[in-house]
């Protein structure tokens, strides 16, 4: 019986994690069109490229318009 609550507790946290994984691609998929029309790209190969390693600073450029 413990194994399968544990399971299910797993299971509950994993669904629920997705809907704020889909909303962080949402934002990084606005901010990579914003950054196309300044020819920059998310983690491309150019200098002027930029590398984002924590994909939580897309909801917060959108909220503070600002990668400072």
């Amino acid at each position: 019986m413990q194994v399968a609550s544990k399971y299910m507790d797993i299971r509950e946290r994993f669904l629920k994690s997705r809907p704020a994984e889909r909303r962080v691609e949402r934002f990084r998929q606005t901010v990579e069109k914003l950054l196309a029309e300044a020819d920059i790209c998310i983690n491309g190969s150019r200098p002027w490229d930029i590398h984002v390693y924590n994909n939580d600073i897309f909801p917060r450029v959108l909220a503070e318009g600002s990668l400072g």
